[in-house]
């Protein structure tokens, strides 16, 4: 009987089950997360766009499913042309992937299938699905300015089954050569045995970017303290000052600052703002609080572009809705100067800098 029409009842191990769920739910979340309009930039992947790196592991999906059912090499190499994006990325990679799980849980894993470096048996071929969700999850976080995450399940079993992989993908020049470090979290350790430099889609170690999350933190926890205990009436209530602001409002002004200035004007991700709008909005306490914590997430990606890649769109304000007040320096404006600007609004920042936030 052929492979390609032997079904037996095999599903996969509990172990590699979980790191497969848990490395899709990964990539899922990043690619949740990008716009259409990105596509054209550049991916976290070599000379890869953005748009090449999702239709190469969505095209993955259907290359590994035809190998488990026994497609050649050459067979499998014939799909690389195709367009796997349509009109909805993330459709189009769970209609690829629940294929091949299908195929996973159907076929007889140990026996071989016909890999373009070399045979292997199926059970490699799920890991190195595994493998290739995990970290072009990080490639694409990478170039989106999202935090990667990955679980320990993920890290460890990737740990554990790839280095023979990644040492016979190296030989035959798929990958770059691996990253020495010295100790590490094991996320750190995986990203450097496959050949990406940790800290990337994570926190970065530079001293300006440590100082700036240090600071934001120090920011966005007092202010969560401050609301918190004022609750919803008080937190909206606008004191009977000239020109005085709501605690709701001051917030969601300084979520309105960071989300410019280190979203859109240092990693490019354009985020509608209306400036104007920020100081007369009002909500519950809860939503604010976990706006500010979403902020927190994703500010670790954006510091580490603003110290190893500078500033991606100086022309932010074009089309904006009241992007800044500030439009004079964005030509000039640096990333240290653009991180600071992200830190100036806090209740815990100098009073001096407090009384020039709301030009920015």
């Amino acid at each position: 009987m052929s492979r390609a029409t032997k079904e037996i009842s095999m599903p996969l191990p509990d172990r590699t089950a979980t790191a497969l769920n848990q490395a899709e739910a990964l990539w899922i979340d990043a690619l949740r997360q990008v716009d259409p309009a990105t596509y054209a930039r550049p991916s976290g992947c070599g000379d890869w766009s953005i748009a090449d790196l999702i239709n190469h592991v969505t095209g993955g999906g259907e290359r590994y499913t035809m190998l488990l059912r026994g497609a050649s090499a050459e067979q499998t190499a014939a799909t690389r042309g195709n367009d796997y994006l349509g009109d909805d990325a993330l459709a189009e990679f769970r209609r690829h992937e629940d294929a091949f799980r299908a195929a996973a849980d159907t076929v007889d894993l140990a026996a071989p299938v016909d890999h373009r470096v070399a045979p292997r048996p199926g059970t490699d071929l799920v890991a190195m699905r595994v493998m290739e969700l995990a970290l072009h999850g990080h490639d694409l976080c990478v170039a989106t300015a999202q935090r990667w995450n990955p679980s320990p399940a993920i890290t460890q079993f990737l740990l554990d089954e790839i280095p023979a992989t990644l040492a016979e993908l190296r030989r035959a020049g798929m990958i770059d050569p691996a990253v020495e470090i010295s100790g590490g979290s094991p996320a750190d350790r995986l990203l450097a045995l496959a050949g990406r430099r940790p800290g990337t889609a994570t926190a970065s170690n530079d001293p300006l970017a440590q100082a700036f999350l240090a600071k934001t933190t120090e920011c966005f926890t007092r202010m969560t303290e401050i609301l918190t205990t004022l609750g919803d009436e008080l937190a909206n209530r606008r004191p009977d000052l000239p020109g005085a602001n709501s605690c709701y409002a001051i917030a969601n002004h300084c979520i309105g600052v960071v989300d410019y200035w280190a979203g859109s004007f240092i990693a490019g991700q354009r985020i509608p703002r209306d400036r104007d709008a920020e100081f007369t909005a009002t909500g519950t306490v809860p939503d604010i609080v976990d706006r500010l914590a979403e902020l927190q997430r994703r500010l670790p990606a954006w510091a580490d572009i603003a110290v190893t890649e500078g500033i991606r769109d100086r022309d932010v304000a074009d089309g904006a809705k009241g992007g800044t007040t500030r439009v004079e320096v964005l030509a000039t404006a640096t990333p240290q100067w653009a991180c600071c600007t992200s830190c100036r609004t806090s209740p815990s920042t100098p009073a001096t800098w407090r009384s020039r936030a709301t030009s920015f």
